[in-house]
C-alpha cells in the first residue's frame, strides 16, 4: 500500500524570499514585471520582485540551452487534447503554456498545462488568479522546483485542487489533490501504460488514459536526450 504523504496549504506564499540568482536585482513590481514581459522575446517567471527564465539559457557547465524538448511538448499536447475532450460541456477551459497564473501578488508562473472553470479571474489583463488544475511536465532543468518551491507557491492558491506532475523520461504521473481542509495529498502515483488517470472537477469526471499522455514518446529516444542534457 502506498504510503500518504500530505501537504498543508501555506497561509502565505514565500516571505522575503531571495533572488533567483546570486547578483543583487532591483526589485519589480508586478505590474512593472508585465510590462517588460510584454516586450521580452523569452517568457519570465515573476518571483517575489525579481524576473526569471522559464527556461534556463545554459547548463550548469555554461553552455548554451534550448528550451523544451520535442518529448516535453509532445506530452504537454497529448494533455491538452486529452483534456480538453474529457471536459468539453463542462464549463472548463484547458489553457497552454503561453497562460500565465498569478498568485497572492507577488508570483507569476507559465504552467504547462492549466484548467480553469468558470469564469477566468484576470490581474493585469493576462494573468489568470483561479486555477483548478495545474499540470508540469518534468524536466531536468526544472523538476526540482516543480516539486519544490512552486508547487509551495502554487499551493497558495485559493481554488487550485489538482496538482499534476508528469515525468518525459519514463512512466510516472504523479497526482496531488487538495481536500476541503486545504491539506494536500498525493492521491495517486501512476507507473503504468495500463493505468489511467482520474479525478472530479466541478462534478465533471475526468479519466486520462496514462497511455493517451505519453503518445508518440519513445522512451528509448527520450533517455538518450537526458543523457545528452
Amino acid at each position: 500500500m502506498m504510503a500518504t504523504t500530505t501537504l498543508e496549504r501555506p497561509a502565505t506564499t514565500r516571505d522575503n524570499a531571495p533572488a533567483p540568482s546570486g547578483t543583487p536585482q532591483k526589485r519589480l513590481t508586478f505590474a512593472e514585471y508585465m510590462k517588460i514581459e510584454r516586450d521580452s522575446s523569452i517568457k519570465h517567471n515573476f518571483i517575489d520582485g525579481v524576473m526569471e527564465p522559464v527556461w534556463p539559457t545554459t547548463n550548469e557547465k555554461g553552455e548554451p540551452m534550448a528550451g523544451a524538448t520535442t518529448a516535453h511538448n509532445t506530452i504537454c499536447g497529448n494533455l491538452i487534447a486529452s483534456l480538453h475532450i474529457a471536459l468539453r460541456g463542462s464549463g472548463c477551459r484547458v489553457l497552454t503554456s503561453d497562460q500565465k497564473v498569478f498568485i497572492a501578488g507577488k508570483y507569476g508562473y507559465y504552467p504547462d498545462v492549466t484548467v480553469v472553470c468558470g469564469t477566468p479571474e484576470i490581474a493585469f489583463g493576462e494573468a489568470l488568479q483561479n486555477p483548478l488544475l495545474i499540470v508540469e511536465v518534468l524536466s531536468p532543468s526544472t523538476q526540482d522546483k516543480d516539486f519544490g518551491t512552486k508547487f509551495r507557491d502554487y499551493r497558495a492558491i485559493a481554488t487550485l485542487r489538482h496538482y499534476i506532475l508528469v515525468a518525459q523520461f519514463t512512466t510516472n504521473v504523479e497526482h496531488w489533490q487538495c481536500d476541503e481542509n486545504n491539506r494536500w495529498s498525493l492521491n495517486r502515483e501512476h507507473k503504468l501504460l495500463e493505468e489511467t488517470l482520474e479525478f472530479v472537477l466541478t462534478a465533471t469526471s475526468v479519466k486520462v488514459p496514462i497511455t493517451d499522455i505519453y503518445e508518440h514518446i519513445d522512451f528509448d529516444e527520450t533517455e538518450e536526450m537526458r543523457e545528452g542534457a
